[in-house]
């Protein structure tokens, strides 16, 4: 039929691959979860197999975007720099994530302190995104400090990880 459509042939197995990439891309399912999903015994085996999924640049900005949906969903007025540490946990295509994962850092204990930390705006609706906070803000200005400090071109997950753990103050 693909073949008389003039359609390209397209196997379960690529189908596979594309529906794994999908995964990782939106960052709502930990890459332990996805890799059970694939039948891999380890998820370091689904991450070296999908680990060309995003650049930098793209995995950086999917942890702000992540980080943005945590605090709107826990109905936070803000988006602020604990926010973005789950953010960076969740984007294991990231070098944060992995080194987060790597030392144990679980998203389920994040999402916990966040809970426990910071309680809903109930009596605020928050309808739109929610804005950064002036730690958050700072902590962007800081991952470019880091990335030039490593001449990289490009501001990566762990630039913002190193600008978290460079700040004592911030939440995260």
């Amino acid at each position: 039929l693909c073949h008389f459509s003039g359609i390209p042939t397209v196997s379960m197995h690529v189908l596979r691959h594309q529906f794994a990439t999908m995964l990782l891309e939106e960052g709502t399912l930990s890459l332990e979860y996805i890799a059970k999903l694939m039948g891999h015994k380890s998820p370091m085996t689904t991450y070296s197999i999908y680990c060309d999924v995003m650049e930098a640049r793209e995995q950086a900005k999917e942890a702000l975007r992540i980080a943005g949906t945590i605090a709107k969903e826990l109905e936070h007025p803000y988006v602020g720099t604990e926010h973005l540490l789950l953010g960076l946990r969740k984007v294991y295509s990231g070098v944060a994530g992995q080194v987060l994962a790597n030392n144990g850092v679980q998203e389920e204990n994040i999402e916990k302190v966040i809970e426990e930390l910071i309680s809903p705006t109930s009596m605020l609706r928050v309808e739109s995104r929610p804005e950064y906070s002036p730690r958050l803000e700072y902590i962007l200005e800081e991952g470019k400090t880091e990335a030039l400090r490593f001449r990289e071109a490009e501001i990566g997950t762990e630039h913002l990880l190193l600008a978290l753990l460079g700040d004592v103050d911030c939440v995260a």
